[in-house]
């Protein structure tokens, strides 16, 4: 006759099953009591990163100012064949043209991705010479564009100095001393006389109009292209060169040939055989074109 053996409340063993539940019952409660804990704490750490961002923003909008534009508008009362100067440091064009009588108005606009406005600068030493020049007060000059219209009498004197614009002059009687850094020059309808020169580093210069008699111009190019267009009455010496390009020429007078497989030269006396007039035409890299203007 066999007995099994009953736990009695009151045993040894059922004190030790009553323990072990209590301390599994004692860690969930401190578990979800972590829990619950656990998460405002994450709600917290977001409401923070937003705030960290938000201040962040701010201060970049703050550091990184949005970008200005300004145009101002000035005239000079000039005598008869005045001289205008302009240096632009900044990149920006210069258009000048023909229409007003004894007055320069000159309109520019100044315009900047970041940071101050440049600041341009008019002297008159006297009645008959203007002097524009840009004053940088930015350290990232990329930034800025300085754009100048200028109205101008039909006969003045040109310095222009465009250090990366194009540069263009219609309408003009006088001297010219052009030069783009990184831009094309073009002068159309216009009369050079005395002596000057138009310099382009990475562009291409135009000219359509007339070489006065005794003129000495230079017409030079790093990389790019020269284009000339004449009239047929034209009483001119012709020098062209080319170290890589070749050379057009639709008046007879001017002998073209061949310099060293890629290059080439030209030179004749366009009109008269003795011109007082000179235009020299060179540049590295492109092609020069002599053209005849239509009738």
């Amino acid at each position: 006759m066999s007995f099994h053996r009953r736990d009695l409340p009151g045993s040894p063993v059922s004190q030790g099953s009553f323990s072990q539940r209590s301390q599994r019952q004692s860690a969930l409660a401190l578990e979800q009591q972590q829990v619950k804990w656990r998460k405002p704490r994450i709600w917290g750490l977001l409401v923070l990163a937003l705030l960290v961002g938000l201040f962040m923003s701010v201060g970049k909008a703050q550091a990184s100012p949005a970008s200005q534009t300004q145009t101002t508008t000035r005239t000079f009362p000039v005598g008869a064949q005045p001289d205008l100067s302009i240096a632009d440091t900044d990149a920006g064009f210069i258009h000048v043209h023909a229409g007003s009588n004894n007055t320069v108005v000159i309109t520019t606009t100044i315009k900047s991705k970041s940071g101050p406005l440049p600041t341009v600068n008019y002297a008159t030493p006297d009645s008959n010479h203007i002097i524009v020049t840009v004053t940088d007060n930015s350290p990232t000059s990329d930034q800025n564009q300085v754009n100048f219209d200028v109205t101008v009498p039909t006969s003045i004197d040109l310095e222009l100095d465009a250090s990366a614009g194009d540069i263009t002059v219609d309408g003009i009687q006088g001297t010219g001393h052009l030069q783009s850094g990184a831009g094309n020059v073009t002068l159309s309808n216009t009369t050079l006389s005395g002596s000057g020169s138009v310099t382009a580093s990475a562009g291409t210069i135009i000219f359509a109009g007339s070489i006065a008699q005794g003129a000495a111009y230079q017409f030079q190019n790093s990389a790019g292209n020269i284009g000339v267009i004449l009239p047929s009455n034209t009483n001119c010496h012709v020098d062209a060169s080319t170290s890589s390009g070749s050379i057009q020429s639709d008046f007879s007078e001017v002998h073209i040939h061949t310099v060293d497989l890629t290059g080439a030269e030209g030179e004749g006396d366009i009109g008269s055989s003795n011109p007082s007039a000179t235009l020299s035409l060179q540049t590295q890299t492109g092609s020069i074109a002599i053209r005849e203007a239509a009738r």
